[in-house]
């Protein structure tokens, strides 16, 4: 067989399992989850709402994380269910100087989308 044809029926294979790697749907509605974040207390609790299989808001219910003793706890807190939503899944990077609580975020994410 020429290697031309070989290489392209390489490339279309691999494009294809590419394809099949896309993102994750989930089941529509509003699922609640919640995990330890710096607070070994009190769980951090999150609300997501998933529609047409794609996150569509995180909403941080509750916590008793240490906003003023660490400021980048409020970063965390804010913006991790945002990155969440835009990459439509829980593996987003966390908030440096906050790891715990950006962790707790995204682990009672997990749990409100088993």
């Amino acid at each position: 067989m020429d290697k031309r044809i070989i290489i392209i029926i390489m490339a279309l294979v691999m494009s294809t399992m590419l394809l099949g790697c896309g993102k994750k749907e989930y089941q529509d509605g509003i699922h609640e989850g919640e995990a330890f974040g710096y607070n070994d207390e009190v769980k951090i609790r999150v609300a997501v709402e998933v529609e047409e299989g794609k996150i569509k808001e995180v909403k941080i219910l509750e916590h008793d994380e240490s906003v003023d003793a660490l400021p980048n706890v409020e970063d965390a807190l804010e913006n991790i269910p945002k990155e969440i939503v835009a990459a439509n899944t829980h593996d987003v990077d966390g908030i440096s100087g906050a790891t715990m609580t950006s962790d707790g975020i995204k682990k009672a994410v997990i749990e409100a989308l088993k």
